[in-house]
């Protein structure tokens, strides 16, 4: 499975490759956190795919409670070595198994550019335990690939495969879980041409309440 060649090489020789990127990360350009920072003044976030830990740790400084997982070993280590996060901030895990034995709950929710190379078989176990760990009125923030479901070679390794979907479908399936803000661009961050391998959104979902989800009609 993807999540096995992920844990025990792949992700620590993606890390390899990004490592000047990831230690070269601006928060006041990253996307995500301007969206968690926005939507929250305060609460307990969660990163699903954190690499190093860089975002985790800005969330830290601006007063929230966080938690990334990572499956490269040499990323979580470096970023315990050089960032302001404890060892229980940042662990090295799969987001399946994590989800699945997970019990605590979180406010947001991210997956940062992580879902399109998880293994499809995993995603509705994903899904269902992301829904069952996030707080009513919390948010789903995802950023990745948007097209139609679409398959293709992972160009750093031939036994992988990227899977593209609009990610956001799911956990809109539910009431309960509410698409309130999506916004679509190239892969690079410049505007979208309509390219639909290289168009990604940044989709926020709220939690609502049962009451709001099915309401009593007359």
């Amino acid at each position: 499975m993807q999540k096995n060649i992920f844990l025990s090489s792949e992700a620590d020789q993606w890390f390899k490759r990004n490592v000047e990127s990831l230690t070269n990360k601006v928060r006041s350009n990253d996307i995500i956190y301007q969206c968690v920072n926005n939507l929250h003044a305060k609460g307990r976030v969660l990163e699903i795919g954190a690499s190093i830990g860089y975002r985790l740790a800005w969330l830290k400084s601006s007063g929230f409670e966080v938690l990334g997982i990572e499956p490269s070993k040499s990323a979580v280590e470096y970023g315990l070595s050089n960032l302001n996060l404890a060892q229980n901030e940042l662990v090295v895990s799969d987001a399946s198994s994590f989800l699945d034995q997970c019990s605590v709950k979180f406010d947001v929710i991210i997956f940062g550019h992580s879902l399109y190379l998880m293994d499809p078989d995993d995603l509705p176990l994903i899904a269902a335990n992301t829904m069952r760990l996030l707080n009513e009125g919390g948010h789903i923030v995802i950023y990745d690939f948007d097209s139609e479901p679409q398959r293709k070679k992972y160009h750093h390794r031939d036994s992988l495969y990227s899977y593209k979907m609009k990610f956001d479908n799911m956990f809109t399936w539910s009431p309960c879980f509410k698409l309130i803000g999506k916004s679509i661009a190239q892969h690079d961050g410049s505007d979208s041409i309509g390219d639909v391998h290289e168009d990604c959104a940044l989709s926020i979902i709220r939690r609502i309440s049962i009451d709001n989800a099915y309401p009593v009609l007359c």
